[in-house]
């Protein structure tokens, strides 16, 4: 048999062309492989260092809310017996057969029931059928101040036929949770004429004295 050179050339070039073939595909897979660890690893990572927060702001509407009580005293900086005027069935005071140099004497407390701080003003006034006002005299102390007891400070003292115009309370602010109290004394001439005097069952001789309390909020600057 004959043998031609040519041919074991060519087989050997086919077999270096398979294996660089098979190289290139193992390139190609190792770096498959190599690019899908990383990918792995990198979300892997991510999830493993990932966080959330979440928050929620909330505005709500304060609440300005005064109370208006009367009692007979006060122990320290705490009212009496006290009664709420929000009541409409209670009185500031409620004097029967007033007779002439007879005194009485009720403490008032005026406090800050709501969410912020108020200012208010305190405004009375008078409904008198026979002008018993011009024989009574009213004095007011203020005795208690932002729930701490202090010296009695006069606030107003004043015939009762004026006090519609010359007696009224003001407050610059009075903080959340605390109170004022005020000795209101009222007090009939020792000496008057019998005009004043009320016959029998007449019911028409009598001095009313009403108070009203207007609050607001203290501005915020």
């Amino acid at each position: 048999m004959k043998h031609d050179g040519y041919f074991p050339a060519q087989s050997s070039l086919e077999e270096e062309e398979r294996r660089q073939s098979k190289r290139i595909r193992f390139v190609w897979g190792s770096m498959a492989v190599i690019l899908l660890c990383f990918f792995l690893l990198t979300g892997s990572t991510l999830a493993w260092f990932s966080d959330t927060a979440k928050s929620t702001g909330r505005i709500q509407a304060g609440n300005l809310k005064v109370g208006f009580l009367a009692g007979d005293g006060v122990n320290g900086s705490n009212l009496e017996n006290p009664v709420d005027l929000s009541d409409s069935s209670q009185k500031m005071f409620d004097e029967k057969d007033f007779m002439p140099g007879a005194s009485g004497t009720r403490y008032l407390q005026i406090e800050n029931n709501g969410s912020m701080p108020l200012s208010y003003q305190v405004e009375f006034s008078v409904r008198d059928s026979n002008n018993l006002g011009e024989v009574i005299t009213f004095k007011l102390e203020k005795v208690v101040e932002n729930s701490e007891p202090i010296s009695p400070k006069i606030v107003t003292e004043v015939s009762g036929d004026a006090i519609m115009e010359d007696m009224s309370v003001k407050s610059l602010s009075l903080p959340v949770g605390t109170h004022d109290i005020y000795k209101l004394t009222y007090t009939m001439a020792s000496t008057l004429e019998n005009i004043y005097n009320a016959t029998g069952s007449d019911t028409s001789y009598e001095y009313l004295l009403d108070a009203s309390i207007r609050a607001n909020q203290v501005n915020h600057s």
